[in-house]
């Protein structure tokens, strides 16, 4: 009998773990039934964000310019209300920046979609709130 394949990481609970493993999200360590769990449905989230917005390659490092940081960037008495923001080049060379948001309160939400952000199913976590936003 073959052993079954555990995935370790959260991007090897997608179809496109390349395109996630240098994430700070794809990077993490599955530790228990619970994350794995949550982790299959985070996954199918993450596949049909990349089939629906053709994402080809992560942006990292010095490919985030002040110009995509400017363009995306939420501030709120004056800080950046995005945690875990990723960017990501899409086929037709778009740029697509998302990240997860921990705050509380519908106004904060209202201002993100009001900036352009759409709101999406969960790519961090089951239950909060996951945004992007393509960016010219």
């Amino acid at each position: 009998m073959m052993a079954k394949y555990i995935p370790e990481r959260s991007c090897d609970f997608t179809d496109y773990p390349n395109l996630f493993k240098g994430t700070y999200w794809g990077c993490y360590n599955q530790l228990c039934e619970y994350e794995r769990n949550n982790e299959t449905i985070i996954g199918i989230n993450r596949n049909k964000l990349v089939e629906l917005y053709n994402l080809k390659r992560v942006i990292v490092g010095r490919g985030i310019t002040k110009n995509i940081k400017k363009q995306s960037e939420l501030i709120i008495n004056g800080d950046d209300i995005r945690d875990h923001i990723e960017y990501y080049k899409t086929n037709d060379n778009k740029i697509l920046t998302l990240f997860s948001y921990h705050g509380y309160g519908s106004r904060h939400c209202e201002f993100i979609i009001q900036q352009g952000y759409i709101e999406f199913d969960p790519l961090y976590s089951i239950g909060q709130q996951s945004y992007f936003k393509i960016l010219q």
